[in-house]
């Protein structure tokens, strides 16, 4: 059997993090191909559904960052030798799960009122309040899924994971085409069946991660089969932690809703331009995503075994990994525009792209010079996350794109500026929240806390 690499080394970093990364890669070309498949059947389509679906997620994301936090709980469990615990923490999160998909479903019928106060094109409406309702109705699995990821993502066994996302990516590629463009016998459904792709591909993932759990070996040393039960201050300690957590998530989200929305004011042309520049801002920010959840998972380990010291170590070499990362993916989007768009003209009607096409590119050009301030958000941040510091960002998030981003673009909107001017603002958010997630991991406070009860 092979020796488990060094605690607090790179090493011990990239077998956590390479599958989370290409998890996350998959689950990023997955949304990247949908969105081509979208602009394929027409640019409406995928204005629609980047819009509905930003919508969407600032509804689910509080519940998604929450049940996600499972993944901290388990792995300080795991740290601190208290393996018979994990299977209790992973039950609160399924509960939890569960009525929180019940509530995301009953927004479904609201989605007429919530577009028409949106106020976008008529043209794209219909599909919007579409591709909602579906995502709505088919928000429990992807919670779900999320909540029985965090059993292996929590206990390092990351394996499993990229190969639950890679699977799950295929199922929505394949049903992708098939529905959109009406392949197979299917009528073409255009943003109906890319809604109706993605819910699929979340019942193939909790599905997936329900038969890899029942067939672990360690499923029953970790209490699976006997902690079942409700555990009312278990799950409250989830909530205290998690809802912090997912409230970063939703401030987040909803920062740039506000944003994707003053921008849509502007014109049609620039709300496409902004969905496909961020859409290919994915490229970059799902890999850095799952590097944050390896960082999360040891630091939540070390936390567990009272080694701080060696989660601040870890965390430095993720930093150096990911912004490899964003120098690569960078260098593409500042020298190769033209070969990335290619992409999306392939299979559209000759001219789609020509109103939308230099606007991406100049937008790339931001998305290239603020995603290494990303980096560092997402990483010191998913450190101090990781112990339990999830208060501060919820609440520097929250003021940071109050002040940084909504404000400066409304005023900006009101003074009759652009999409560039938007666009300054979203640069410096990012940069404000990079240098903040910094500061606040090198003042250290985050190595006296931790999520879980005191151990004997």
């Amino acid at each position: 059997m092979r020796k488990p690499p060094t605690a607090g080394t790179l090493g011990e970093l990239l077998t956590v993090a390479w599958p989370l990364m290409i998890s996350t890669g998959s689950a990023s070309l997955q949304f990247l191909i949908d969105r081509i498949f979208l602009t394929w059947y027409s640019t409406d389509a995928v204005a629609a559904a980047f819009s509905a679906g930003i919508i969407h997620w600032t509804l689910v994301s509080v519940f998604f960052g929450a049940a996600s936090y499972v993944n901290v709980f388990v792995s300080q469990y795991v740290g601190a030798g208290e393996d018979a615990r994990v299977g209790a923490a992973l039950w609160q999160g399924v509960y939890f799960s569960l009525a929180a998909g019940l509530v995301i479903a009953l927004c479904a019928p609201l989605a007429p009122t919530v577009f028409a106060w949106v106020g976008h094109d008529e043209s794209i409406r219909h599909e919007q309040i579409e591709f909602f309702s579906i995502l709505c109705l088919g928000s429990f699995p992807l919670l779900l899924s999320a909540t029985l990821a965090c059993y292996f993502t929590g206990r390092g066994r990351t394996r499993v994971v990229m190969v639950v996302n890679v699977c799950a990516t295929l199922v929505t590629v394949a049903l992708d085409y098939l529905l959109i463009f009406g392949k197979g016998g299917f009528p073409p459904l255009g943003v109906r069946g890319a809604a109706l792709a993605t819910v699929a591909s979340y019942c193939a993932s909790a599905g997936l991660y329900a038969i890899a759990l029942a067939c672990s070996s360690a499923a029953r040393r970790h209490g699976v089969w006997t902690g079942w039960r409700w555990d009312s201050e278990l799950l409250v300690r989830l909530l205290r932690f998690g809802l912090p957590n997912g409230a970063q998530f939703f401030v987040d989200v909803i920062c740039f809703t506000v944003f994707i929305q003053l921008v849509g004011g502007i014109s049609p042309v620039a709300l496409k331009a902004t969905a496909l520049a961020f859409n290919l801002n994915t490229l970059t920010f799902m890999p850095l995503l799952g590097l944050g959840t390896a960082v999360m998972t040891l630091t939540g380990q070390r936390i567990g075994e009272g080694r701080p010291d060696l989660a601040a170590r870890t965390t430095w070499f993720a930093l150096g990994v990911g912004e490899a990362v964003v120098l690569c993916f960078g260098l593409l989007y500042v020298l190769a525009p033209d070969a990335i768009l290619q992409f999306y003209a392939w299979g559209a009607r000759e001219g789609a792209m020509d109103d939308v096409a230099p606007s991406v590119k100049q937008l790339l050009l931001f998305v290239a010079a603020y995603s290494l301030f990303d980096a560092m958000a997402l990483l010191f941040g998913s450190a101090t996350r990781g112990a339990g510091d999830t208060r501060f960002a919820v609440l520097f998030t929250l003021s940071s794109g109050v002040l940084c981003l909504v404000l400066p673009t409304w005023a900006l909107m009101t003074a009759g500026g652009g999409l560039i001017a938007a666009w300054l603002a979203v640069t410096l958010f990012v940069c404000v929240l990079g240098i903040g997630f910094l500061l606040r991991f090198l003042q250290g406070k985050w190595k006296t806390m931790r999520v879980i009860e005191a151990v004997d």
